[in-house]
């Protein structure tokens, strides 16, 4: 969650590869910091050191590092990661745009917005020249950035953001109904932010019934 001078909001994690949650307690963390290490590790002797298995290891590494703000380690893996699929997927693959949201993100909550909008719209572009659409990634980086925005003090960039994503939310089947319900939450929590409190309502109201 994302909090500013009354704006509460949400950002999209990439659900692929698996998420690294925060953990419970200091110790807990340490706990699941050492095995992230010791599983990259064992990854990189056993695969190489540009194989996707390692990949894996290395963004849930780079997570937990994010967690604990260690943001250059985090920025380490993250771009590590990015440089692994290019090579093995290609430079276009939608994994290499979820990978890019991943250091967006870390740009973001380090406040560097400059280099968050510019990973952002590198993914945005690597989505849109992609020949099979991925509505799912493209909603995600869509509300990130929207976020981003809002962050910054462009609210009409960000409301703009915000209505396409709900737009392209829209055309998803149910199984994206969170997707839509924390879109519909952060435009109502932008909305409220301009004092617009009607409209901020009316959607919390369609988010309850959605």
């Amino acid at each position: 969650m994302t909090k500013k001078a009354g704006l509460f909001l949400l950002l999209f994690w990439a659900s692929s590869p698996l998420q690294v949650r925060a953990a419970s307690s200091p110790q807990a963390s340490d706990s699941a910091l050492s095995r992230a290490e010791a599983a990259a590790d064992k990854s990189r002797r056993l695969l190489g050191p540009d194989h996707p298995h390692l990949a894996v290891s290395l963004h849930d590494l780079g997570e937990l590092y994010l967690q604990r703000q260690e943001y250059d380690r985090a920025e380490t893996m993250f771009r590590r990661v990015v440089a692994i699929y290019e090579v093995t997927l290609g430079a276009n693959h939608p994994e290499v745009a979820l990978r890019l949201n991943d250091l967006a993100r870390l740009y973001q909550m380090k406040g560097d917005f400059a280099n968050s909008e510019r990973h952002y719209l590198d993914a945005l572009a690597i989505l849109e020249q992609g020949a099979v659409g991925d509505p799912q990634a493209t909603v995600m980086i869509l509300n990130n950035l929207a976020i981003l925005y809002s962050l910054n003090g462009s609210v009409w960039q960000a409301q703009e953001l915000f209505e396409a994503t709900l737009r392209l939310c829209g055309e998803f089947s149910s199984r994206h109904a969170s997707m839509f319900r924390i879109t519909l939450y952060n435009l109502s929590s932008l909305y409220r932010s301009t004092g617009r409190d009607t409209a901020a309502a009316d959607l919390l109201q369609q988010a309850a019934a959605f």
